[in-house]
């Protein structure tokens, strides 16, 4: 059997993992959203937080598996057992089929060492001069933290409308209807752009909670859609529905 997303997390961020994965399976796109494929889906979620080693089984199934869920936080940046499933994947798949998912810390202490790149990027100062600094580069993620549990519950339902676009495929240029869906600004590979940048009631989408992490600078595994609009009725509504 193969599926359609495999999602990876440290032991003790396996609540985290089921809560998401419950909410990937459960969500149902709004009517009238025509898939660019269909034969794409969204809902075929395994979830792997165990820290020993691969078996055959597991292996294949990953292996089989049409994405990896990276759940973050400070443990996983250290995880032999994250590791090996990374390098699993990434033996019959790219980058750009990995997602990751934010559960608590800060990006730099959580995310795996691979997903952030380095580049040497010429700044030139007012006076004209020419000089190079080292910047970090951290994926855009999706993000699951929030202060209390009314907030996480709203990341969670925002976070999975992200999830089930990017893995359908629903960005321009392949002819997708995206205006059902709730938030019509959705990430190419570092930056998808969508055809509309407002929603029904006439206001721009608005980024992620952490507008640094939707920064078009950002980089490496595959890059998030902003999600719904969290100013307009309809919007909501459509959040709430799930």
């Amino acid at each position: 059997m193969s599926w359609d997303l495999y999602m990876t997390a440290v032991r003790a961020d396996a609540e985290t993992a089921e809560q998401l994965a419950d909410s990937i399976r459960s969500y149902r796109l709004p009517k009238g959203v025509t898939l660019p494929d269909s034969g794409l889906d969204y809902r075929q979620v395994i979830v792997d937080a165990s820290d020993e080693p691969l078996d055959d089984s597991r292996k294949e199934q990953l292996q089989q598996s049409r994405f990896l869920v990276v759940v973050c936080s400070p443990a996983t940046r250290t995880s032999a057992a994250v590791g090996e499933r990374l390098a699993v994947f990434l033996s019959s798949h790219d980058k750009n089929s990995i997602i990751a998912v934010i559960a608590s810390g800060e990006p730099a202490e959580s995310f795996p060492e691979m997903f952030i790149e380095h580049q040497t990027v010429r700044h030139i100062m007012p006076d004209m001069t020419v000089i190079e600094r080292e910047e970090t580069i951290e994926p855009v993620a999706a993000d699951l933290r929030g202060d209390t549990p009314a907030r996480r519950k709203q990341l969670l339902r925002y976070e999975t409308v992200r999830i089930a676009a990017s893995v359908l495929d629903l960005h321009s240029g392949t002819g997708a209807g995206i205006e059902g869906l709730p938030g019509q600004s959705l990430p190419a590979r570092r930056q998808y752009v969508f055809r509309q940048r407002h929603c029904s009631c006439g206001l721009a989408m608005l980024p992620g909670k952490k507008g640094r992490l939707l920064n078009s600078r950002q980089r490496s595994v595959r890059k998030l859609p902003p999600g719904p609009c969290m100013n307009c009725r309809n919007c909501l509504k459509m959040i709430r529905k799930h």
